[in-house]
């Protein structure tokens, strides 16, 4: 065991939770669209073509229910283990204002 090999680890368990937390959020905003053009067809009193093929309102509420409930969570992960990999120095590398860095900053107030 090499001490920068947990660094190594480290890196990619935050990275790969960021990517898991940012499909989900994808995958949300796409269920969230369907959810809107469900809702505008059905006060415009338009079922027809995509309509019948979407699934329903409460189908879409519930996966983005779903996905937020656990896109949330692991995005918030991912935000404690970046923080901590900049206060351990995270590659060796001496990182003395990580916390001014724009996307640690948006990251945190995103969280809030």
């Amino acid at each position: 065991f090499q001490p920068g090999a947990f660094n190594e680890v480290f890196l990619t368990v935050h990275v790969g939770l960021a990517c898991l937390a940012y499909a989900l959020f994808f995958i949300a905003s796409l269920s969230s669209v369907a959810y809107f053009v469900q809702v505008w067809r059905l006060k415009r009193n338009r079922p027809g073509g995509l309509f019948h093929r979407m699934p329903s309102l409460e189908l879409l509420d519930a996966s983005l229910y779903r996905l937020m409930l656990w896109g949330y969570p692991l995005f918030l992960v991912t935000v404690i283990l970046g923080a901590v990999w900049a206060l351990t120095g995270g590659k060796d590398q001496v990182v003395e204002t990580w916390w001014m860095s724009p996307k640690f900053i948006h990251s945190a107030l995103t969280t809030v």
